[in-house]
């Protein structure tokens, strides 16, 4: 198999510029330190973690809204 640009399993090394296989650590030319940037997946994930946190408190929120015997003068069994 060769190592082209347009292989999507393949990257380029930062330090040689070479084409290097995405599973490496080290980059076998050069012997240069691979670093994959996670930081976008965890922003990710803390926003939905945020939204899921978010739509089950307004959940929570609108059934205490609309549950009955919330308006003034109804009916509750202390004053039936």
């Amino acid at each position: 198999m060769e190592m082209t640009s347009e292989n999507p399993s393949y990257v380029r090394c930062r330090s040689c510029r070479r084409s290097v296989f995405i599973a490496t650590r080290r980059c076998p030319h050069c012997g240069h330190l691979m670093r994959w940037n996670t930081k976008p997946v965890l922003i990710w994930l803390a926003a939905a973690i945020l939204g899921a946190l978010l739509s089950y408190a307004l959940v929570q929120w609108l059934d205490a809204v609309d549950a009955p015997g919330t308006e003034p003068g109804a009916a509750t069994p202390y004053n039936s």
